[in-house]
């Protein structure tokens, strides 16, 4: 404080003055009565506040024990009924048990006992009962994930009587995260569980079906990795890989059936089935092999007109113009003779 005048002074010595009066009034003699710390370092505004507050413990020590403890929990008093801050004990026992919630449930549970109490201690009793019934249930998820948790209490606080509600919900996201952590994939907090529960859900969905696919195919050692990626990457590259495999089954399976129809027509033919893609895998190979093979052989022993005019025809097609009448002629009687036979079709009208 800085003083310009002797006016000032004057006045900052009456003003001591009169605190240390106030002081010497102070009734200490009850020691029930908690008078508060004095505040340090010392200054005038501070002392003369601390009097205040000292003078209205001495005066209503009850009310003011009551009014140190809510405050010191950044409980405001002024709403709360004396009858209720005349009961400083009470008051006391709640607030205990409210420091041994599980953490994330301190500062909503405060907030809820400060509205309860402006109605009575019965009422703020019946919420510390029914927060602690949520906090034990929160307490099971300890060890968890810490994201989980907190979202977990911040539910909880919004309606502690449904906690247990919001712990199942939890506890499902913690097996799909720790499903989806397994896979490698970095999981970043969510805003809320049951947007994590629906994301997580479909994810593990995902890489359930594609191991069941891979599996059915004969693929299992092919599994796509996921370490490093979010929960979306880890879906897209899931969707993509599952229509890749659809897509190459069908692709295989087109191929096996063209190469068998063509070894079926000049005469060739394979016992080999395959209804996986790692059959398929083999089956196709051995199937070109065969007909290059046929070809080959009928090649040596047609000659090369009649193998193309063969070739040509079991397409439905003429063959080229450098082939003569008689040529085609020779090409399809030698053709007849080595086995082959040939089947004509009538025109239809929408040809």
């Amino acid at each position: 404080m800085e003083i310009k005048s002797i006016k000032g002074l004057i006045e900052v010595a009456e003003r001591t003055e009169n605190v240390c009066n106030r002081i010497r009034a102070l009734n200490m003699t009850d020691h029930d009565v908690g008078i508060p710390a004095v505040p340090l370092p010392l200054s005038l505004e501070a002392t003369e506040a601390w009097v205040q507050l000292a003078t209205e413990c001495c005066r209503k020590p009850l009310l003011a024990r009551s009014r140190q403890l809510l405050e010191a929990k950044g409980i405001a008093t002024e709403t709360i009924p004396a009858a209720v801050l005349e009961k400083p004990d009470s008051i006391a026992y709640l607030l205990q048990r409210v420091d041994r919630l599980h953490e994330g449930l301190h500062a909503g549970a405060f907030e809820s006992v400060a509205r309860a109490l402006t109605k009575g201690i019965d009422d703020a009793e019946s919420v510390v009962t029914t927060f602690i019934g949520a906090s034990n249930g929160l307490n099971t998820l300890e060890g968890s994930e810490g994201w989980v948790v907190a979202l977990a209490a911040a539910r909880i606080v919004e309606a502690p009587s449904k906690a247990g509600a919001v712990v199942e919900i939890a506890r499902r996201v913690i097996g799909h995260f720790n499903a989806a952590a397994g896979k490698g994939v970095e999981i970043r907090p969510f805003l809320s569980l049951e947007d994590a529960l629906t994301n997580l859900t479909r994810l593990n969905a995902l890489n359930q079906e594609h191991d069941g696919l891979l599996a059915s195919e004969g693929l299992s050692e092919e599994c796509v990795p996921l370490t490093g990626l979010s929960v979306q990457e880890a879906v897209n590259k899931l969707t993509l890989a599952m229509g890749n495999t659809r897509s190459e089954k069908t692709k295989l399976a087109q191929e096996a059936q063209t190469l068998q129809s063509q070894l079926e027509l000049i005469g060739g033919e394979s016992r080999g089935t395959a209804s996986t893609i790692a059959e398929l895998r083999r089956l196709v190979p051995r199937l070109q092999e065969l007909l290059e093979e046929r070809r080959r052989i009928f090649r040596t022993s047609l000659g090369p007109t009649a193998f193309h005019v063969v070739e040509s025809l079991t397409e439905g097609k003429l063959p080229a113009e450098n082939v003569s009448d008689e040529e085609l002629g020779k090409a399809i009687r030698k053709a007849i003779e080595c086995g082959y036979r040939f089947q004509l079709e009538a025109p239809r009208e929408n040809r």
